[in-house]
């Protein structure tokens, strides 16, 4: 009879042994979910559990999209890594709306937090401002080419240029314009970005500029934005996109 006993605790040790490798090895969201539905206590429900809130936390960290984030916050509200996703959520949604660029997308995120962290307060005011103006805003066409960044007729090319034609098509003069150029790779993808006026105080320039650079835009009037660089990532595919992040009327 003990033999029978003994026999009978092996086989349902060895079964759920079984049972949390077949789980490990897909190694899901779906089958953690289902294998602690069944698991209520046992050796392994922990190691599910653990697994199962780094799963969560992965998923959000790749899409960055705020569903996948309430998803682990609803999930695990007091997990091992729920003040870090509290962080990072809002981190998630700061950088989503500095890609999208457009007035709803910062609405999104100051509805969402309304005194954020970080200094991130001003850029996304800044950011609501300036994009809700952006559609007065025409860019040209984007000029890419090399230079000598000491301008030497005679040098060697040894950085690019961006150049793009900025025209006020609003009704406001502008004494304050920033831009923003992101350097995509082939798929489009941001590689780093870089911020230079179109037009500003002549404080802002750390190198001296054309008169033009400090004097404020009116209606109708077009400025040319220039960025040179010898500095450019790995996997620059010879395209960029430029945004507008600050702007400032006269009063």
């Amino acid at each position: 009879m003990r033999r029978v006993l003994c026999l009978s605790l092996l086989l349902a040790t060895g079964l759920a042994c079984d049972d949390f490798g077949a789980v490990q090895r897909e190694d899901t969201i779906p089958a953690y979910e289902a294998y602690l539905a069944d698991h209520t206590t046992g050796p392994n429900v922990f190691r599910a559990q653990v697994r199962l809130e780094e799963l969560y936390l992965a998923k959000a960290r790749d899409s960055g999209k705020l569903e996948d984030w309430d998803a682990y916050l609803e999930r695990f509200p007091k997990g091992q890594h729920t003040d870090a996703a509290i962080a990072e959520r809002e981190a998630s949604l700061f950088a989503w709306a500095e890609w999208e660029a457009t007035p709803e997308a910062w609405k999104t995120f100051l509805d969402e937090y309304p005194k954020p962290r970080d200094k991130r307060g001003t850029p996304a005011r800044d950011g609501l401002e300036a994009t809700t103006y952006a559609p007065h805003l025409s860019n040209g066409p984007m000029d890419i080419h090399d230079v000598n960044l000491a301008e030497d007729p005679t040098g060697p090319m040894n950085g690019k240029a961006f150049v793009v034609d900025v025209t006020n098509e609003g009704d406001k003069t502008i004494v304050q314009l920033w831009y923003r150029i992101h350097y995509l790779d082939a798929d489009g993808h941001s590689l780093g970005y870089r911020e230079w006026p179109v037009v500003a105080p002549l404080r802002n320039f750390p190198v001296p500029v054309e008169d033009d650079k400090t004097v404020p835009m009116k209606p109708g009037e077009t400025r040319r934005w220039e960025w040179w660089t010898g500095d450019l990532p790995e996997r620059f595919a010879g395209k960029a996109r430029v945004i507008p992040i600050r702007i400032r009327f006269a009063e």
